[in-house]
């Protein structure tokens, strides 16, 4: 969730605006074209920018334009305007989009363009290797990132959190390998999130952090001031879901193999050993390299948190609200359900009365 005030206004003037405390709530939009990073113009379009925290390419849109573009080198990024007096408004980035061949439409002599746009982790998805890359022992993972971002010509890039973690080993990538797994795999050895883009189209590099109550960022709550909506869907399908975790690393160039075995054995979870009297084994999940048993034990332990996530997933809609990004904790309180989520998923429709679209998970606790 977007923390920092937008144009000198608090979070609490922000909040209040999007509550409509102080009247009717008022949003705009606007559609700035770049090119190299530097705005041209802007164009009126329509469209929505969605966020699905669990694909490759996080962060992706589709736009309707009246106005043809350079379809290879233009970017667009969306705003979301809100009046916060008579003539200000704090403005919101919604991300920065690379442009897919568009669909040209013709009716009553008004051409349009309907176009599908994701991301600029688009670029590392598209780009792979021309050549095995090397990366030596000892070298410190983000030092081997950031190479291969530089590669790829990405320069945009907030580091979150800095490790100084090396490689254990010499690693080899082949050819023909993309960027983004190349980048992804790395991370997940020393237990980042995957790289994804934030709202300014910054590639964002952070170490995972397992949700917590303690980080709530946003409460919906069904009262006087509420923008959620009353009708909400949920679908609990959690049979198979594994209470005996296992991850194994064994590479001949280690010192050592590594074997990480995590057990749901507590008493208040659903899915435990305790509560489903057996044990339910997942797949063996086998990382190539691995820096320490901490990190393999993290890995393991961040697989086993996730998959007890899929208790009682929810969609809901609410009014809009540009302070979501990824993986924002969310607290409910609605006549359907009570408790602590975390956020999959949501849609943002780029029109002034839209609803905005969630999907979330119940927090549980290993």
């Amino acid at each position: 969730m977007i923390k920092a005030a937008r144009n000198g206004w608090t979070d609490k003037q922000i909040i209040d605006a999007l509550h409509a405390v102080n009247g009717s709530q008022c949003i705009q939009f606007r559609f700035d074209v770049l090119r190299n990073g530097v705005r041209r113009m802007s164009i009126a379009a329509e469209g929505s920018v969605s966020l699905n925290r669990f694909a490759d390419i996080q962060r992706t849109a589709r736009f309707t334009l009246n106005t043809e573009l350079d379809w290879l080198r233009d970017e667009i990024k969306p705003y979301m305007l809100l009046r916060m007096d008579a003539d200000r408004f704090a403005e919101f980035p919604l991300g920065v989009f690379v442009l897919s061949t568009p669909i040209r439409k013709s009716k009553n002599g008004v051409v349009t363009y309907e176009v599908e746009a994701y991301d600029r982790t688009v670029i590392l998805a598209e780009d792979s290797l021309v050549e095995p890359l090397y990366i030596a022992a000892g070298e410190p993972y983000l030092d081997a990132v950031q190479s291969v971002l530089a590669g790829a010509g990405i320069t945009q890039v907030l580091i979150t959190d800095y490790v100084d973690t090396a490689l254990p080993i010499e690693r080899e990538f082949e050819i023909g390998t993309r960027k983004l797994s190349v980048v992804n795999t790395l991370l997940s050895e020393i237990n980042f999130n995957p790289i994804y883009c934030d709202a300014d189209g910054r590639f964002v590099i952070s170490k995972y952090k397992e949700p917590s109550i303690r980080d709530v960022e946003y409460t919906y709550a069904a009262d006087e001031m509420s923008i959620i909506a009353r009708d909400t869907e949920s679908d609990m399908d959690y049979f198979n879901v594994p209470n005996v975790f296992i991850a194994m690393c064994s590479n001949p160039d280690l010192e050592q193999d590594f074997v990480s075995v995590y057990v749901n054995d507590n008493p208040a979870s659903k899915f435990s050993t305790v509560q489903r009297g057996r044990n339910i084994t997942s797949e063996i999940y086998r990382p190539d390299a691995i820096a320490s048993q901490e990190d393999l034990d993290a890995y393991i332990r961040r697989i086993a948190f996730e998959a007890n996530q899929v208790y009682e997933p929810i969609t809901f809609h609410t009014a809009l609200n540009p302070l979501h990004d990824r993986a924002d904790v969310l607290m409910l309180k609605h006549p359907d359900v009570q408790g602590v989520f975390v956020e999959s998923s949501w849609t943002i429709p780029l029109k002034a009365g839209g609803r905005m679209a969630h999907q979330a998970r119940r927090l549980v606790k290993l």
